[in-house]
């Protein structure tokens, strides 16, 4: 779970963190300064899931190209070559068709079920490889 980097804003990234933690997961929470800091954090550890978020007050829909670049070298350094994407913030609360722009497989509208969207998400991609 982290900030895109370069957001100033935790507040979603922290929040998501503890409704993870309280429903029994194993939550990793950072706040990398930049692309290359989470990159090494998905190259050293595996991932089922990055958690990545903007601000719940700004829309920063500016940043969006930012984000999409930040998922594709997260992606690309990941241990987990099938590592899930999911995006938080007042950009995906919005509009949450935001997320596929950037590349992300949800965006959570809420940090009250993103414990529930991921879980959904994970038996969704866990279903889908059965079938192949």
């Amino acid at each position: 779970v982290a900030p895109e980097p370069g957001e100033g804003h935790s507040f979603v990234a922290a929040l998501d963190s503890n409704v993870l933690r309280q429903a029994g997961w194993f939550p990793h929470c950072e706040c990398p300064a930049d692309d290359q800091n989470l990159q090494d954090l998905v190259a050293a550890t595996w991932f089922d899931v990055l958690d990545l978020s903007f601000s719940p007050a700004f829309s920063r829909e500016h940043r969006l190209p930012d984000l999409a670049g930040t998922i594709v070298k997260a992606r690309h350094a990941s241990r987990n070559p099938a590592l899930m994407v999911v995006v938080a913030g007042r950009a995906f609360a919005e509009d949450t068709s935001n997320a596929l722009a950037v590349g992300a497989d949800l965006a959570t509208t809420s940090s009250l079920r993103v414990d529930r969207s991921i879980l959904r998400l994970l038996r969704s991609a866990s279903a889908e490889a059965v079938m192949h």
